[in-house]
């Protein structure tokens, strides 16, 4: 992204210094309960994405001489999962996002979810992932057919699993034995 901060400058001083603006600033302080019709008509006169939404607002409200940017990081979107109620973040990426927004965009999200206690642990699911291998493989030697082995695997862990993906984890499970065998 080549030196967007430098180009939502200068937009933002197109936008200060055109007359059409100040009208609609005008309009927008004695009418702040239409606020996002304002927002909404600015980004349509100046063909802005989103990303200048929260700027827009911002700009339409505030009585001081506006120099720079409000807002220097990037944004942050949260949705909430219908199904686990979890509440996930993202980061919307527009023409005018810079990397420094993205990295500190990111660093926010983490420490988000740190603070509510869901950070994902990727070596904890990788060793629920082996143990349903290493499962699959010992039902498999004992003769269960993959069908059967789904359905025990299926009991016993959160996951769902079906029976044309049981070859694969009995195929990794071998690999996995296969390398803890070399290393002693």
């Amino acid at each position: 992204m080549p030196d967007n901060k430098r180009l939502n400058q200068r937009i933002l001083d197109r936008i200060m210094h055109d007359e059409s603006f100040r009208k609609i600033r005008e309009a927008a302080k004695t009418d702040k309960e239409n606020l996002p019709k304002y927002v909404h008509q600015v980004r349509n006169s100046f063909e802005l994405s989103p990303y200048w939404d929260g700027i827009i607002s911002w700009l339409l409200t505030y009585d001081g001489l506006v120099k720079s940017l409000p807002l220097t990081g990037g944004m942050i979107d949260s949705k909430q999962d219908p199904v686990t109620k979890r509440v996930y973040y993202s980061i919307p990426v527009y023409p005018e996002t810079t990397d420094e927004n993205i990295k500190s965009s990111a660093k926010l999200i983490r420490k988000r979810y740190k603070e509510r206690g869901e950070n994902i642990d990727l070596r904890k699911s990788n060793a629920k992932k082996t143990e349903a291998e290493f499962m699959a493989l010992s039902l498999y030697e004992a003769g269960k057919n993959y069908e059967e082995i789904a359905g025990v695997l299926n009991s016993e862990f959160d996951e769902t699993y079906i029976a044309t993906e049981i070859p694969t984890l009995i195929h990794k499970a071998l690999q996995k034995s296969l390398r803890q065998e070399k290393l002693s």
